[in-house]
């Protein structure tokens, strides 16, 4: 089985302060992986670095065989997509739906170029109908509503069949009934086999879709367990990464957490 993320011993510091210490993760081909824990514990950083869209301190990064600062990062984001609210909010918001897409074929934040490729914006006119967005492709992003804009990167990252699909808090910030249809969709991007391997961060364990299969705990810039989900995602375990104690319940491939009185 090949590696699609392997991360040893890495670190961040950022204006002095330490983001992430210690980090050991693997991610192996066919592996659904998701990044849990509570807020500022270093989920985001840890994806962002495995995106190649931050830098650590410290520590190797390999991505889909290549390791970083050996081989030029254009190259290597072509092969995966990402998602994420900080990338969204540096896109030019004048842009329509479908250009917003299409600029995954470069995996650059402007216009894509060439307005005369029939063969690629037929490629964009697919992704946007898969994510439900075929109707509002020619709406501009500053009009779009939270869900509509979850859809627009998960179109963007999906584009040219990546090999690795990276997800920061997809349904962050949706009502129930966005969520669970952006679940829905996850799940079925979960289960294409084409995808060598996803990771997506969060920290509700209601927003993890089903289909996936891998659990890193997150806290105080590090993974403190990691491994299959149905063996790692615990009360015991779950409550140690959030210092508060917590019930987990799992039914039907979907999770639940309540807080217990003490």
């Amino acid at each position: 089985m090949d590696t699609a993320i392997e991360l040893q011993a890495v670190g961040m510091t950022r204006q002095r302060q330490v983001v992430l210490h210690d980090v050991d993760w693997r991610v192996e081909d066919g592996e659904r992986w998701v990044l849990l824990g509570p807020n500022g514990a270093g989920k985001s950083s840890i994806l962002k670095v495995a995106a190649t869209y931050d830098h650590a301190s410290t520590g190797t990064i390999r991505v889909l065989g290549e390791t970083l600062g050996r081989t030029l990062v254009q190259d290597l984001r072509l092969r995966l997509g990402y998602t994420a609210s900080s990338l969204e909010r540096l896109m030019d918001q004048r842009m329509s739906v479908r250009e917003a897409v299409a600029s995954g074929f470069d995996a650059k934040l402007v216009r894509f170029g060439s307005t005369h490729d029939e063969e690629r914006w037929a490629a964009v006119d697919a992704s946007l109908a898969r994510v439900g967005l075929a109707a509002i492709a020619d709406r501009r992003l500053a009009l779009l509503s939270e869900g509509e804009r979850r859809r627009v990167q998960i179109a963007r990252a999906t584009l040219t069949g990546p090999e690795l699909l990276l997800l920061d808090e997809p349904t962050a910030g949706l009502d129930i009934a966005g969520r669970e249809q952006l679940l829905g969709l996850l799940e079925d991007i979960a289960a294409d086999p084409a995808v060598r391997a996803v990771a997506l961060v969060t920290h509700h364990v209601e927003e993890i879709p089903r289909g996936f299969t891998h659990v890193a705990l997150v806290a105080d810039g590090t993974i403190v367990e990691a491994g299959p989900i149905e063996e790692v995602l615990t009360s015991a375990a779950l409550s140690r990464a959030f210092d508060h104690p917590l019930e987990v319940r799992h039914q039907d491939g979907r999770f639940a957490a309540r807080g217990l009185q003490t």
